[in-house]
């Protein structure tokens, strides 16, 4: 149950993929809501599901799936520094961990052995590691870091002028963006590699806004001279960044960075498009982003936001394509829109479909339905149902106990753990609802699976 809970939490979070706007709006409080805990805050979530199709399941074995469903609820309390994750079995607590990453690595305290902390003797990551599942890394991925990092970026190349009067070379320009304006300025700077170790660059990256642009940036290490070309309109906003050098966040993934942005924003909202290229200084792997996304606010205050990523990746050999399409609108208190990501790796072309409606209100509370449906190759692998309920929260509490180093033989054990202490709450039910777990189980198998282990 654990990969359940896993994969509730990154459904109902992919909404956090489309951007926060640059104008005040209801689509953007709720997904400031979504990107608080990068602010301090916490978000608190309450999900439960229904499930339409399931490959290798029959309808009957659907049915008694939904049958046990109808009596969980997942809730989520997702902060800064604390994530808590929990079952409910018709409203009373069944399993649950608490998790946060410590100095030493990841750190988790399950509901069944609430006086111990659990932590990985490796990097390992403590959920995988019981699930099976690897982090799947997407286009909705890269989107979702990006958004974060392009408001921070655009205060950064905004005020590189006035920071590096010396480095710049000014030229008087007329050249027309559709839907963008005119540029009537050029900024171009050149920087040598020493500017961005010296106390000057630094104190300039601490007085940007707090934020995940500003951690990356005091990470970056460059190598060589570093040139941005900045396009300015009559009000000396940037309306399009190129940006070329060699750099990485660490020596040992330098990359070929060119950046060519080009950005407009307004009272009413906001248009960018962005493409990355960053090839490998050594090796052939790529990692290439183009972005496009729009958000406008109407007079009637209806509002609608549209964005693309599409992503290039070649690693080990391997080319992995993504298309990701997002919409999103709001009236009368309605947000509605769907998410679609098409992968192709090879022959094989993975579609994965999200489809939201939701009531939001000024208090940051939101109710609504999440669908989720993926196609593997034109065929219907999952189809999922979630209604779910979201709001701000107050971060769980993490407690001191005795700290105990997994290996991984020891994820087995404590996996079993879990299962027993999950199956042992589900006794209270109807036997009719059990059928799912208890079909396919001998009689009194259930009762060996509950029973400690010596």
């Amino acid at each position: 149950m654990i990969r359940c809970i896993k994969n509730i939490c990154c459904l109902l979070l992919v909404i956090v993929l489309v951007p926060a706007v640059a104008s005040a709006g209801q689509i953007e409080n709720f997904l400031n809501l979504l990107v608080s805990p990068a602010e301090g805050k916490t978000v608190f979530i309450e999900a439960t599901c229904t499930v339409k199709a399931v490959p290798q399941f029959s309808e009957q074995r659907i049915n008694w799936l939904n049958d046990l469903l109808k009596h969980l609820t997942f809730q989520i309390t997702a902060g800064k520094n604390v994530q808590e994750e929990s079952i409910l079995v018709d409203g009373k607590p069944s399993i649950g961990f608490i998790s946060r990453e410590g100095i030493q690595g990841q750190e988790i305290n399950f509901s069944f052995d609430p006086e111990t902390i659990y932590r990985p003797q490796t990097d390992a990551n403590i959920l995988t590691g019981l699930s099976g599942m690897e982090t799947e890394i997407t286009a909705f991925s890269y989107y979702s870091e990006l958004h974060q990092l392009l408001s921070g970026f655009y205060e950064y190349f905004t005020a590189m002028p006035d920071q590096f009067p010396d480095a710049c070379t000014w030229s008087k320009i007329s050249v027309q963006y559709k839907g963008y304006g005119t540029a009537v300025k050029r900024c171009a700077i050149s920087l040598p590699e020493e500017t961005f170790t010296s106390k000057e660059m630094t104190d300039f990256i601490d007085s940007l806004e707090p934020g995940p642009a500003r951690d990356m940036l005091s990470h970056m290490v460059y190598s060589g001279r570093q040139r941005y070309t900045i396009l300015l309109d009559e009000n000396n906003k940037p309306m399009k960044i190129n940006y070329t050098g060699r750099s990485g966040l660490s020596a040992e993934s330098m990359r070929n960075v060119n950046v060519d942005w080009r950005c407009l924003r307004g009272e009413k909202g906001y248009k960018d498009i962005l493409k990355l290229t960053n090839p490998a200084v050594n090796g052939n792997n790529r990692k290439n982003v183009t972005l496009t996304r729009e958000m406008v606010i109407a007079e009637d205050e209806t509002e609608s936001m549209n964005a693309s990523v599409e992503t290039d990746f070649v690693e080990d050999r391997v080319r992995t394509r993504t298309v990701c399409k997002i919409q999103l609108g709001y009236q009368e208190d309605q947000i509605s829109g769907n998410v679609t990501e098409r992968t192709v790796i090879g022959g094989n072309s993975d579609l994965k479909t999200l489809q939201i409606n939701m009531t939001g209100s000024e208090l940051e509370e939101y109710t609504g339905t999440l669908e989720i449906a993926q196609e593997m190759n034109k065929i219907e692998k999952n189809h999922i149902l979630i209604q779910f309920a979201l709001s701000s929260g107050e971060e769980s509490v993490w407690k001191a106990g005795n700290t105990v180093l997994l290996k991984e033989k020891d994820f087995t054990v404590l996996a079993q753990r879990l299962t027993r202490s999950f199956l042992k709450s589900l006794l209270s039910l109807p036997a009719e609802d059990l059928q799912f777990i208890l079909a396919d189980l001998p009689v009194g198998s259930l009762d060996e699976l509950i029973k400690e282990q010596p």
